[in-house]
């Protein structure tokens, strides 16, 4: 099993690795989903349109410290 967080879950990317993830529950697994909105809302209500039990983190912090690594 192969655990996945998405970092921009709620961009057209973010949404699109997690139906893919959602579409391969024997391989892959969401464990964590960030953005900017929608802290503490069920993800699966929001991007698959059922609950899954997986809620969207937030924190400037960490936000902040992603920023400083993650770039394109």
């Amino acid at each position: 099993m192969i655990k996945v967080g998405v970092i921009g879950a709620l961009g057209k990317m973010g949404k699109e690795v997690i139906k893919a993830v959602a579409n391969e529950p024997n391989k892959l697994e969401l464990v964590c989903a960030i953005d900017m909105l929608n802290a503490g809302e069920d993800i699966g209500s929001i991007v698959l349109n059922k609950e899954n039990g997986i809620t969207f983190l937030i924190s400037s912090h960490y936000l902040d410290e992603l920023s400083k690594i993650a770039t394109c």
